[in-house]
């Protein structure tokens, strides 16, 4: 250290890792040892742990206040429409049948229409079908019947 320098805590030497997601700072073994090398006290534990209360206070206050607000909407029908639930009719496995219901008729709407669609289209295509059928054959009518004409080979040879 020089001359000049001020002393400084150990807070402020070992620089401190940010807090997890869930608010708790994660730790290791070099925290757990103060500046020489030394186990901390539990004054030094003490005011670690101070200092992650002091820091999640703001967060536990939120969430205090959505909860008391959740509270006051208990029962009334704005929180059944947040949730999109009613507390009345919370029998949830009821609730997976008739959407299972609901989905399987909406299928099977869907099947029919698409058939119907299709039927109609083959009816068409079949009719069309149908008469160029028809009239081929009345073509074929007007050609000869497409019998080959006798081969020599088989032909009688005068002697």
């Amino acid at each position: 250290m020089s001359p000049f320098s001020s002393p400084m805590s150990h807070s402020a030497q070992i620089p401190r890792k940010p807090p997890a997601e869930d608010g708790n700072e994660q730790s290791n073994s070099k925290s757990r040892l103060s500046r020489r090398g030394q186990p901390q006290t539990e004054h030094d534990v003490f005011l670690e742990l101070q200092s992650q209360v002091r820091s999640s206070l703001p967060r536990v206050l939120k969430i205090r206040a959505n909860l008391t607000s959740l509270k006051a909407l208990e029962g009334s029908r704005e929180l059944e429409n947040i949730i999109g639930v009613s507390h009345s009719s919370c029998v949830l496995s009821a609730e997976l049948q008739k959407t299972q219901a609901l989905v399987s008729q909406a299928e099977k709407l869907q099947l029919l229409k698409a058939n119907h669609g299709e039927v109609l289209a083959r009816g068409h295509i079949q009719s069309a079908g149908s008469a160029a059928f028809l009239n081929s054959l009345l073509d074929r009518r007007k050609e000869p019947l497409g019998l080959l004409p006798a081969l020599p080979s088989t032909r009688a040879l005068p002697e």
